[in-house]
C-alpha cells in the first residue's frame, strides 16, 4: 500500500494508456454479420444475411470456415477473431454450398463510446476515494475501481495490434481480472470497519492472492498455446479452465455481497449502515447482468442470456451510486460540495427552457384553435404557464436542496412542532433539551454546547462542568456579542453561506457558529455531520428556535422567582409559627415531666420507710418521665438535623429480625408495666439495606406509640413477610394494635411535624414528631409507609422495603 500510494499518479497515467490501447484494441475485433447460436451442437445461423448472387438464410448450418471444421462457437470465434476487419472467410454449409463473408466490426462506435465512459467514470471514482482514503478499506475500494476500469476497457483478449503490443494487453486483461474482485473482497473485510483480525485478514489475502495469480498464470499460458497452435484440444484445455476461473469469479462476488450484507446489519452507526445500503445498492445492480446473466450461464456449459452490450450499460450503475453517495452521504468521508449558485443557475436554465416551451407549444395550440392572430394569445398563455409553473418550480428547488445539499426539513413545520413542545418544558434543561433535540434532528451535528454565566463563572450548561482554560480565555468577547443575532467563527468562515454579511468573532476552531441567547446564555454549533457548509435555511432556523427557547427560558426564569418568593415568604410565616408554637409546646411538655417527677419525690420522702412496693412505683413513675424527656429532646434534635440536611446515614446490610428484637428489648418496660402481650413473626434471612440506627428508630416510635396508646393487658402484633409489589421483591413490616384508633381526617395530617392536636381523655399532648420522623426516615432507606384506622378497631401500620439477599 505504502508503494502505491508513493506512485498512485503514475498508476492512474499507466491505465489511462492501457484502456486507452485497450479500446482500439476492442475497435479492431472482427465478427461475422449475422449471428450464429449453437444448437444441439450444430451452429445455425440465426438471422438472414442476403448476398449478390444467392441468398444465405437463418437456419443454415455451418460446417467449415476457411476450410477448419468448427463444431461449436468457441472454434468459430478463434477462426474469426484472428482475421481482420473487411477480410473475407469462406463459409461452408452443411448443403456444400459455399459463401465468401467479408468481416464486419464486432463493436459499434457507441460500444466503445460507453465502454470508455464507464472506464473513465471508475478512474475519477478510484482518484477521488485514493485522495480522501484514512484506510486501507478506503485504499482497497479505489484500486478495485483501477482494475474494474483496465478489464472494461480492455473488455477481451484478442490480438489485433502488432504483437509488442497485444501480448502485454492480454498480460495486463488476465491479471487485473481476478485482482479486481479480490481487491473488492478485502475492502469488504474492512468497512466500514474491520471484521476481522488482522491476522486472519493477512491468511485471507495471502491464500486468496495465490489461487488469483494461479489462474492468471494459467490462463496466460492456454491462451498464448492456443494463439500459436489452432488446435480443436488447445481450444478446449482454455475455454475449460475459463470456466473454472468464472466459478471462482462467481464464488468472489457471492462472499463479497455475504460479508457486505452481514456488515450492514452489524454496522451501528446509521450513517455507516447507509454507506454500506449505497455500495451494495450500486455493485450489485451494476453487476447483477454480468454475474448472473452472462458469467453464471456460462458456468455451465451455456449462452450466454444477454448480449454483451446490456451488461456493459448497467455497470454504469455503479459510478452513478458511489457519486450519489458520495454528494448525498460523504461516501469514504469525501466531500463533493457543488455550488448553491452553480446548481441554481443551472436547474432555472433548463426551467426557462421549459417555461419558454410551455409558452410557445400553449401559444400554438391556443393559435390553431381560433381564426384570429392577437399578441394577448401570447400573454394570456404566458399568464397560465407561469400559474401552473411556480409551484413546480418550489417543488424543483426543494428537490434539489434536497439531494444536493441535504436541507431535507421544512422550517416552518420544525417551528411549529418545536413550539409546541416548548409549550410543555417546566424548567431550563426541558427546554435546552428539545432545542438540542429538534435542531440535531433537522441539521445533524457532530457537537453543540450550551454554557451559562453563574456567579460571574462560565458553566457548560446543564451538567455544570466548568469550562477549559483555552475557552475561558476565548470568551472575553462575550460582552461585544450579546446585541448580535448571530456570530461566525473567523478561522472558518466557509464552513457558512453568504458569511459576508455576518459578523465574526475567533473562538476555538471546533465551533462554526455561535448564538446568543441572552447575557448569560451560549449556543454553540460545531461541524455539521454531512461535512456541508450551514446553508441560509440552517442559520434561520437555529435563530428562530433559539428566540423561542430564549422567551420561554425568561417565562419561566420570572415564574421561578415569583414563585420562589412566595415560598420564602410563606416558609417565614411558618417558621415563625413553628417558633411560637415551639416556645408553648417546650414550656408544656419540659414542664408536665417535672412537676410529676417532684410531686413523685415529695411522695416518696413519706413512704420511702414503709411499704416497698409503694417506695418502687414512684421510682418508676420518676424513670419513665425521664425517658420522656429523653425521645422530646431526640425527636428536637433529630429534626434539626433535618431541617439543616446534615442527617447521614451509613447503608449496610441490615438483619429485619435482629434490630426489631433489640428495640423490643428496649420496650420491655412499659409491655411489663401494661401487661401487654406481643406477637411477633419474622424470618431470620430477611435482609435490607439500611442504616441500622435509622432504622430502629422506625421501628421504636411505632411500636412505643402502639404500646402507649394501647390499654392495659391489650395486644401487639408484629408480622414481617416478603411479598411481591409492583413487579418487584419488597419486604413488608406489619405492626398493628387495638387500641382506639384514629380518625380519618388526623390520619390526613399525621406526618406533618408539630400538628396540634386537642388534649383528650387518657392521651398525651406533645409536638407529634414522632411519626414526621418515621415517614422522612422511610422515605431515605427509599422505603413506604402506609396507615390503616378505625376508630375503636385500632391501628395497622405498613412499612415496604425493597429486599436485599443475604450473604
Amino acid at each position: 500500500m505504502h508503494w502505491l500510494a508513493r506512485h498512485y499518479l503514475w498508476i492512474i497515467i499507466v491505465s489511462i494508456l492501457i484502456c486507452g490501447l485497450g479500446l482500439f484494441n476492442l475497435s479492431l475485433r472482427p465478427a461475422l454479420p449475422f449471428r450464429v447460436k449453437d444448437i444441439e451442437q450444430k451452429l445455425v445461423i440465426t438471422n438472414e444475411i442476403r448476398d449478390k448472387k444467392k441468398n444465405l438464410l437463418s437456419g443454415s448450418v455451418i460446417k467449415q470456415i476457411n476450410n477448419i471444421p468448427v463444431d461449436n462457437l468457441r472454434e468459430l470465434n478463434e477462426v474469426i477473431e484472428s482475421r481482420k476487419i473487411g477480410s473475407v472467410v469462406i463459409i461452408e454449409l452443411s448443403n456444400k454450398q459455399v459463401f465468401p463473408i467479408q468481416l464486419i466490426p464486432k463493436n459499434d462506435i457507441w460500444f466503445l463510446l460507453i465502454n470508455g465512459f464507464i472506464t473513465l467514470s471508475f478512474f475519477i471514482i478510484s482518484a477521488l476515494v485514493w485522495r480522501g482514503s484514512k484506510s486501507d478499506a478506503d485504499r482497497y475500494y479505489a484500486l478495485s475501481a483501477i482494475f474494474f476500469g483496465i478489464i472494461i476497457a480492455l473488455g477481451w483478449p484478442g490480438i489485433m495490434l502488432p504483437e509488442i503490443i497485444s501480448i502485454p494487453l492480454v498480460v495486463i486483461y488476465f491479471l487485473c481480472y481476478p485482482q479486481a474482485f479480490l481487491t473488492i473482497l478485502f475492502f469488504s473485510y474492512q468497512f466500514p470497519q474491520l471484521t476481522i483480525s488482522q491476522h486472519g485478514l493477512k491468511k485471507v489475502k495471502f491464500s486468496l492472492q495465490i489461487v488469483g495469480s494461479l489462474f492468471s498464470f494459467l490462463l496466460i499460458v492456454l491462451f498464448f498455446r492456443k494463439y500459436q497452435e489452432f488446435h480443436s484440444q488447445h481450444i478446449h484445455y482454455y475455454y475449460l479452465f475459463y470456466r473454472l476461473f468464472r466459478v471462482f469469479i462467481f464464488s468472489t462476488f457471492i462472499l463479497f455481497l455475504f460479508i457486505l450484507v452481514r456488515n450492514l446489519f452489524r454496522a451501528p452507526n446509521p450513517i455507516n449502515r447507509r454507506k454500506v445500503q449505497w455500495i451494495l445498492w450500486g455493485i450489485f445492480w451494476g453487476s447483477f447482468p454480468y454475474i448472473f446473466l452472462w458469467n453464471l450461464p456460462q458456468i455451465f456449459g451455456f449462452s450466454p442470456f444477454i448480449p454483451e452490450w446490456i451488461f456493459v450499460i448497467f455497470l454504469i450503475f455503479i459510478p452513478i451510486s458511489m457519486t450519489i453517495a458520495i454528494l448525498r452521504h460523504r461516501l469514504f468521508d469525501i466531500e463533493i460540495v457543488l455550488s448553491r449558485s452553480l446548481v441554481y443557475t443551472a436547474v432555472i436554465f433548463i426551467l426557462g427552457i421549459i417555461y419558454l416551451l410551455s409558452v410557445g407549444g400553449l401559444s400554438l395550440l391556443i393559435y390553431h384553435q381560433f381564426s384570429f392572430q392577437s399578441p394577448f394569445l401570447s400573454i394570456f398563455a404566458a399568464l397560465i404557464v407561469a400559474l401552473l409553473f411556480n409551484p413546480f418550480k418550489t417543488k424543483i428547488q426543494h428537490y434539489v436542496d434536497i439531494k444536493f445539499f441535504r436541507i431535507s426539513y421544512h422550517r416552518f413545520k420544525i417551528l411549529q412542532v418545536f413550539r409546541q413542545d416548548l409549550e410543555k418544558c417546566q424548567n431550563e434543561k426541558e427546554i435546552i433539551a428539545q432545542l438540542s433535540h429538534h435542531f440535531q434532528a433537522s441539521v445533524p451535528l457532530k457537537r453543540s454546547m450550551f454554557l451559562a454565566k453563574t456567579d460571574g463563572e462560565w458553566i457548560i450548561f446543564p451538567s455544570g462542568k466548568p469550562i477549559d482554560n483555552i475557552l475561558k480565555e476565548n470568551l472575553n468577547f462575550v460582552g461585544l456579542v450579546v446585541n448580535e443575532e448571530l456570530v461566525i467563527n473567523s478561522q472558518i468562515p466557509e464552513k457558512v453561506e453568504s458569511y459576508a454579511r455576518l459578523p465574526t468573532l475567533r473562538i476555538p476552531v471546533i465551533w462554526v457558529v455561535l448564538i446568543p441567547m441572552g447575557n448569560s446564555f451560549l449556543w454553540f454549533l460545531s461541524k455539521k455531520k454531512a461535512e456541508t457548509k450551514f446553508w441560509k435555511e440552517d442559520l434561520e432556523l437555529a435563530l428562530a428556535m433559539a428566540k423561542a427557547a430564549r422567551d420561554k427560558r425568561d417565562t419561566i426564569i420570572n415564574m421561578q422567582l415569583a414563585i420562589r418568593a412566595n415560598i420564602e415568604k410563606e416558609q417565614a410565616q411558618k417558621l415563625s409559627e413553628w417558633k411560637s408554637l415551639l416556645v408553648s409546646e417546650v414550656a408544656h411538655d419540659l414542664r408536665a415531666p417535672l412537676n410529676t417527677m417532684l410531686w413523685k419525690l415529695r411522695n416518696l420522702q413519706g413512704t420511702i420507710s414503709t411499704d416497698q412496693i409503694l417506695r418502687d412505683r414512684p421510682l418508676s413513675d420518676i424513670q419513665q418521665q425521664i425517658y420522656r424527656l429523653q425521645r422530646l429532646i431526640q425527636s428536637l434534635l433529630t429534626l434539626a438535623d433535618m431541617e439543616k440536611g446534615k442527617l447521614s446515614i451509613q447503608l449496610q446490610p441490615t438483619s429485619i429480625r435482629s434490630e426489631i428484637e433489640e428495640v423490643l428489648q428496649n420496650l420491655q418496660s412499659i409491655f411489663a408495666q401494661k401487661q401487654l402481650q406481643l406477637h411477633f413473626n419474622c424470618p431470620p434471612d430477611l435482609i435490607i439495606n439500611a442504616d441500622p440506627i435509622i432504622f430502629q428508630e422506625i421501628i421504636l416510635n411505632i411500636v412505643h406509640n402502639a404500646a402507649k396508646f394501647s390499654h392495659n393487658e391489650g395486644q401487639i402484633w408484629i408480622d414481617v413477610n416478603q411479598i411481591l409489589r409492583q413487579k418487584k421483591e419488597k419486604i413488608i413490616i406489619l405492626i398493628k394494635d387495638r387500641a382506639g384508633g384514629i380518625d380519618k381526617e388526623k390520619i390526613k395530617k399525621i406526618f406533618q411535624p408539630f400538628d396540634q392536636v386537642k388534649k383528650e381523655k387518657g392521651k398525651e399532648k406533645g409536638f407529634h414528631l414522632g411519626l414526621y420522623i418515621v415517614h422522612e426516615f422511610t422515605k431515605l432507606l427509599k422505603g413506604e409507609i402506609k396507615i390503616e384506622s378505625e376508630l375503636g378497631d385500632g391501628t395497622t401500620i405498613k412499612l415496604f422495603f425493597p429486599k436485599m439477599t443475604g450473604n
